[in-house]
């Protein structure tokens, strides 16, 4: 039997895994803590898979809370960072972006 020759090599199903860190994190999860039982106090919100939990009604990024939009930009910001280094031709000016996000709270 004739050895086989490797032609090209492609990576085709990896998933890059990008870490950002959020300036003063703390302070960020404090106050999104404060308006998770703010949202709770209002909302019995939805039932997912989140039995026994809590889990936030639409789209947690269109709360206008100052914690909420803060960490939607930093979403923001991170895909479009992320898109740009996994694609070095892409624009990330010419993105419009969609974001959505839920808030879950579960009881030990």
């Amino acid at each position: 039997m004739e050895p086989i020759e490797q032609t090209k090599y492609e990576k085709l199903f990896s998933t890059p895994l990008f870490r950002f860190r959020i300036p003063d994190a703390a302070k960020l999860n404090e106050d999104l803590l404060v308006e998770e039982k703010r949202m709770r106090a209002e909302s019995d919100g939805v039932e997912k898979s989140n039995h026994g939990g809590w889990h936030s009604a639409g789209n947690l990024f269109e709360q206008e809370a100052p914690c909420i939009q803060r960490l939607k930009t930093a979403a923001e910001t991170a895909v479009l960072e992320a898109t740009a280094q996994i694609n070095t031709k892409a624009d990330p000016k010419a993105y419009k972006l969609k974001m959505f996000a839920w808030m879950n709270s579960n009881p030990p």
